[in-house]
């Protein structure tokens, strides 16, 4: 109210471009002037602007710093917001120091966070109380990471590593602690803000990174210091090109503290975070109404390297099994058998019992790829032998067996189904030239039947608590996840389809989820407790 009567009482109100008004959590205030006009500018500050600050301090004492830039006379342009544009003038100093001293958020309440340094455009929060709320969850989910020795090293990226990274480290002594940013003024400010904590200047690497080359820069970094926590904060535009795949390709990253103030690029990001080889899952998610009345919350998300998965549909042909692999492929690596035995019975040079072993070898070949990886691994396959399932829980022992039991109601149901298949355009091609077990789609209905006769009673499918002989994995091997569907019901598949893609991406929701669901809609999900990553 005090500017605004100063802008009425001059002259030239137009002399007045704009105010930015920081208050701290000290109370104190500081406050950039934008200026128009380079002649006028430097006459005020020559004549007035000394009384002008005197003025303002003895109306707000709490003022301790002023600073100002200049716009251009005759136009209606404002200098850039982002310190690293290339036109941004640096703020110049009218009274006091050219910046605000301002704390950490709390840890704890009542318990005053560390000083830093903070200048005119860097960067900083405004919901003082909404920020303690998300440092606090924050220090929850570390303080287990650290506990469980999943998190030595912190690695800090935007214009937030300082600040954050302050408070971090003042509260879980990392081993490392590694801040970037592209944002000159917020570096200069990180600077500083060591040189004011000399007790944290020891474990600290800084450095500036390009603003689209974080993905680089994280990839730089030297490994073999152990689990790294990474703390990345998206825009408006997402993250940083490149800092997806440069978080997943680090396998010494086990932990990754994600905080999106815009849920647009959201959903994409989530996709790219949780999908491939070195993908992550939710492990906790919460929301705040940091920016108050707007429509857009802050989500934080800690994500946790994806334990090794193995989903295995069971049912005989005609169930749903491709239909649910396809739908997972943007989620997980597929192994689709009957495409690939369609592909080596098709060489020319190729027997039956060749291709046949082709595949197996190609199948087992998948799986230890899977294991080498970590990653999550769905075999579209009829999976009916307890054997075979055996075997691919050796060759992957780390993965916890999710087994999806689409049971058909009728004989009839499968032979509707699969004739549906060979007359719809979409079906691929090899399911509609192989047909059923070694039979020609165009084999009688009698000879299918007789035969998918013969493949349901062959499938075994598991009971809960199918485990492998102490012989083969030390304590039995994880328990296996257990979804029955109703493979003639679509709500029930459509069910099934979430259910696995939650267990995929976000156990926890998988978990909840399960919980939540009437007793007849249940699924087993025995959630396994995590092994030390050391």
């Amino acid at each position: 109210l005090w500017l605004q009567g100063e802008v009425e009482a001059c002259a030239n109100p137009t002399f007045w471009v704009e105010a930015a008004i920081k208050l701290t959590r000290r109370g104190t205030l500081g406050l950039k002037l934008v200026l128009r006009g380079e002649t006028e500018a430097a006459t005020w500050l020559q004549n007035e602007s000394q009384e002008w600050c005197t003025r303002l301090q003895k109306t707000l004492p709490s003022v301790t710093s002023v600073t100002y830039q200049v716009a251009p006379e005759d136009s209606e342009e404002k200098p850039p917001k982002s310190p690293w544009h290339p036109r941004y003038p640096m703020p110049k100093p009218m009274f006091g120091q050219p910046f605000v001293i301002e704390e950490t958020p709390r840890r704890r309440p009542g318990v005053a966070g560390l000083p830093f340094r903070l200048s005119p455009d860097a960067f900083s929060e405004v919901n003082h109380a909404a920020e303690d709320a998300m440092f606090q969850t924050l220090c929850e989910w570390v303080f287990g990471l650290r506990e469980r020795g999943e998190a030595a090293v912190l690695g800090m990226f935007g214009r937030n590593c300082g600040f954050l990274g302050l408070a971090m480290q003042d509260a879980f002594n990392f081993d490392k602690c590694y801040a970037y940013t592209h944002c000159p003024v917020t570096l200069a400010d990180v600077e500083a803000s060591l040189a004011m904590n000399p007790e944290m200047q020891k474990r600290w690497i800084t450095g500036q990174s390009q603003k689209y080359d974080f993905g680089a820069t994280l990839a730089a970094i030297p490994q073999g210091q152990g689990p790294m926590l990474v703390h990345v904060t998206n825009s408006r535009h997402g993250l940083a090109d490149g800092i997806v795949p440069a978080l997943k390709a680090r396998r010494d990253v086990f932990a990754v503290a994600y905080n999106s103030c815009s849920h647009l690029p959201l959903a994409g990001e989530w996709q790219e975070l949780c999908c491939g080889a070195g993908a992550f899952e939710v492990k906790e998610f919460r929301s705040f109404d940091l920016l108050a009345g707007t429509e857009f919350e802050s989500s934080y998300f800690l994500l946790v390297r994806r334990q090794p998965i193995l989903m295995l549909p069971i049912g005989p042909p005609g169930v749903g099994k491709s239909w649910l692999a396809r739908q997972l492929s943007v989620v997980c690596r597929v192994f689709e058998r009957d495409r690939v035995f369609f592909e080596e019975r098709m060489r020319e040079d190729v027997s039956f019992a060749v291709a046949k072993q082709r595949t197996h070898d190609r199948l087992m070949e998948a799986i230890e790829q899977a294991e080498s990886e970590g990653t999550a691994l769905l075999l579209d396959s009829t999976n009916g032998s307890q054997e075979a399932r055996e075997a691919y829980r050796s060759a992957f022992p780390s993965a916890r067996p999710v087994y999806i039991l689409l049971r058909p109601r009728s004989e009839d149901f499968i032979l509707r189904r699969l004739r549906h298949r060979e007359t719809n355009a979409e079906t691929p091609v090899h399911e509609r030239t192989v047909g059923l077990g070694g039979l020609r789609p165009d084999a009688p209905d009698d000879d299918i039947l007789t035969k998918v006769r013969k493949v349901v009673n062959a499938v075994e499918y598991p009971e809960l608590g199918e485990q492998l002989p102490k012989s083969t994995l030390d304590d039995n091997g994880p328990v296996p996840i257990i979804i029955n569907v109703d493979a003639a019901d679509p709500d029930a598949c459509e069910r099934a389809l979430w259910q696995c893609f939650l267990i995929l991406v976000c156990p926890v929701l998988a978990e909840l989820d399960a919980k939540m669901q009437p007793a007849g809609n249940k699924f087993n999900f025995q959630p396994l407790p995590r092994t030390n990553s050391k």
